[in-house]
């Protein structure tokens, strides 16, 4: 908050002087009747007479009645720059207000900025703890290369397996095959033997 301007200071001494250097004297207006009650007295009793005492008493008068206008002057002056101080006092305590919620938005501002920044370093950290997960394991060209490896072997294996299936499909015909031709040969040598021994028990007989 900027301090009071100079006009206003200058007003806030001016009213201090004119409360504490006041003339060490009667109140104005309270001397000016205490002679307009002295003359009426002097008047009944017969002892305002004379030119040179009318002349005193006027001259009294004149200056009660002028002190009490430059008092009544001064008390004019000093409430006009009591006001005009109360003016700057509201002026700055509005002014204070305003900076106050000024700094209550900065300052909530502020938090919203820290709370997001924690929150974009706690999500570099948890970042850089997965890159750092993320290089401990294989490149993903050296595992590519793996996979494609292991799909050659098992693509390998797999015709293999149907090559194998075949041969042996193939050697099970071959063995049907062969085991008829056998049985057909053993009969066919049963027949012949029991043609043989047919001639020799009819010569027996």
């Amino acid at each position: 908050m900027q301090a009071a301007s100079a006009p206003d200071g200058e007003e806030a001494i001016h009213r201090r002087r004119a409360w504490h250097f006041q003339p060490a004297r009667k109140n104005p207006l309270q001397s000016l009747g205490e002679k307009v009650a002295s003359l009426r007295s002097d008047i009944l009793s017969g002892q305002a007479t004379g030119e040179d005492y009318l002349n005193k008493q006027e001259l009294a008068v004149s200056l009660d009645l002028a002190a009490l206008l430059i008092q009544q002057r001064r008390n004019e002056a000093l409430c006009e720059a009591t006001r005009r101080e109360q003016s700057s006092y509201k002026a700055q305590k509005l002014q204070l207000e305003s900076e106050i919620e000024k700094a209550q938005r900065d300052i909530e501002q502020a938090k919203q900025d820290l709370a997001a920044a924690q929150l974009v370093r706690k999500q570099n950290e948890e970042y850089e703890a997965l890159r750092q997960q993320v290089m401990l394991h294989p490149k993903r060209s050296e595992t590519q290369a793996a996979s494609n490896e292991v799909d050659n072997e098992m693509t390998a294996i797999v015709a293999d397996d149907k090559a194998a299936a075949t041969t042996i499909q193939w050697r099970r015909k071959q063995f049907t095959v062969l085991m008829h031709f056998i049985r057909d040969i053993k009969l066919a040598m049963d027949e012949d033997a029991d043609d043989g021994l047919a001639p020799m028990d009819a010569m027996q007989a």
